[in-house]
């Protein structure tokens, strides 16, 4: 091959063929994933304060004053709802005794 440029007469010359690359990863490459992803969550939970031996415990606390709170609500709910409904029950009836009393 010359090393001077094609001319408009001579074709230019094929491309040579390059080696196969075969596909670039790392074995480890999961269990470094699997690593750092344990990392993070070790991170977060030490952020929450929960990367100690009382964490389940604490957890179990919070998810019982969830609930709790979750039930309070809704029996709050159902009371003024129920005085909703006898108040309107009420009143109905005392619009019946005044158009009956006339």
């Amino acid at each position: 091959m010359s090393k001077t440029p094609p001319t408009p007469h001579s074709p230019p010359s094929p491309a040579l063929p390059r080696p196969s690359q075969g596909p670039r990863h790392d074995s480890n490459r999961p269990d470094l994933i699997a690593g750092i992803a344990r990392h993070e969550i070790q991170r977060a939970l030490a952020d929450l304060g929960l990367d100690d031996a009382k964490a389940r415990d604490d957890l179990a606390a919070l998810r019982a004053a969830l609930a709790g709170g979750r039930r309070l609500r809704f029996g709050l709910m159902q009371a003024v709802l129920g005085w909703v409904i006898q108040g309107l029950m009420i009143l109905a009836a005392l619009g019946i005794l005044l158009v009956a009393g006339d």
